[in-house]
């Protein structure tokens, strides 16, 4: 063997070793696991979707905007689930599972705003997702006197569920679902079972459900005798 191949066989062997370090590092005790509580999530929320786009059930809600006014009568429909993926050690993996839906009504809120009101309604909005139009009133000298914000009465909605493959912890997000904005919950991955997806169904279906007792706030610690809801 000529010194050429000897030294190309050193390189391979050594970007090998250096592959297979990083892989250790990247996939930790908790990857296969959350990858796993991933994919189940992947299925359950296309086989959901799927049925429900079929179905077409009545699910109907509403959503207080700036205190008193609201949104009613939102239908809800048009669901869509969606795997977002990234690279760990050279393999791609499952990073979340999402079901996006949309609920729609017949009315719109009208807000009319000074500038300064109007400017921070508009983050509020933004923050929520909502779509909405604004039309500037101008004063004499053709400054911004007020603004009129018109919010249609349809709102983008969303399931997500994410991993933590350092802690095994998994982050459950209900976005604009039971209220205006995310209710986040961190759940640890062993108690991502079928009983936890159907309570993530029926919080989708609006109906009662428990799917609060499964997981803490995600900045909380996790109390020693947490465990998931029994006799579900």
């Amino acid at each position: 063997m000529g010194l050429l191949d000897e030294l190309k066989k050193q390189a391979e062997a050594k970007q090998q070793a250096a592959a297979s370090g990083q892989g250790a590092v990247g996939k930790n005790r908790y990857y296969d696991a959350v990858q796993s509580a991933l994919k189940a999530g992947s299925v359950f929320f296309n086989e959901l979707a799927e049925s429900l786009n079929v179905i077409k059930p009545d699910v109907r809600r509403q959503f207080y905007v700036e205190g008193s006014s609201k949104l009613t009568n939102l239908v809800q429909g048009e669901y869509t689930p969606r795997d977002s993926r990234q690279i760990v050690a050279g393999v791609e993996s499952l990073a979340s599972v999402t079901l996006r839906f949309t609920l729609t009504g017949p009315d719109k809120l009208t807000f009319d705003k000074e500038a300064r009101q109007a400017n921070m309604m508009k983050e509020y909005l933004w923050a929520y997702s909502l779509p909405f139009e604004h039309r500037d009133v101008r004063d004499d000298n053709g400054r911004i006197a007020r603004t009129i914000i018109t919010v249609s009465s349809k709102v983008p909605s969303s399931v997500t569920l994410s991993g933590n493959a350092d802690t095994g912890s998994m982050l459950l997000v209900l976005r604009n679902v039971e209220l205006l904005g995310d209710v986040k919950q961190a759940i640890d991955v062993s108690y991502i079972t079928p009983d936890f997806f159907d309570e993530v169904g029926k919080a989708v279906l609006a109906q009662p459900n428990r799917l609060r007792e499964w997981g803490r706030p995600p900045d909380a610690p996790l109390p020693v005798s947490f465990a998931p809801p029994r006799n579900m």
